[in-house]
């Protein structure tokens, strides 16, 4: 049972010379010890560009599971296997789960949407009433959480400068120096 617990999810898309070859890449996969889950269909793809002065290829994509430290194996295999022109190899994206609530900001302020899209005047799911929405400042009183000292917002007012000196004449200039010098 730790065996299965321990086999990760993935999802392998190839590019092949010929439909048979397709067939090769999964005997590759069952070697690696490799369970396969699902395969996609085979498409015959004409290339953007070259590929090995191939011109077309067959597509496919295989969703399988297997042991991480076998994907290391797996991957020298495909890529040193002469009828694979291209592979990709990645972990499935993480499904989203139903019924949470998202806030799109506007120019005009915000609407809050959950995830199917309808528009939503209420709380994110899962928060309790009375705690902060995102971009609140989270305390209860109301108040703007204090900043450390030194600390400069990109958004804060800039202090406003000390105003230059009059510009002198050269007589005036050439009198405070004299005044500077003794």
């Amino acid at each position: 049972m730790e065996e299965e617990n321990a086999k990760k999810e993935y999802e392998l898309t190839f590019l092949t010379r010929a439909e048979d070859k397709v067939e090769e890449v999964i005997a590759v996969l069952k070697k690696s010890g490799a369970e396969i889950t699902s395969q996609g269909t085979l498409v015959r793809q004409r290339l953007a560009y070259p590929i090995e002065k191939e011109t077309q290829a067959v597509m496919s994509s295989l969703n399988f599971r297997l042991d991480p430290e076998a994907v290391a194996g797996l991957d020298h295999e495909l890529r040193f296997n002469p009828h694979v022109l291209r592979f990709l190899m990645v972990t499935p994206p993480i499904a989203k789960p139903q019924g949470i609530t998202y806030e799109r900001r506007t120019a005009f302020g915000s609407e809050s949407a959950n995830a199917s899209g309808s528009a939503h005047a209420g709380r994110p799911a899962g928060l309790p009433d009375g705690s902060p929405r995102f971009g609140e400042a989270g305390r209860q009183d109301g108040q703007a959480r204090p900043r450390p000292a030194g600390s400069e917002s990109a958004h804060a007012p800039k202090k406003a400068e000390p105003a230059p000196a009059a510009a002198l004449s050269n007589e005036a200039l050439e009198k405070r120096l004299e005044e500077i010098l003794q």
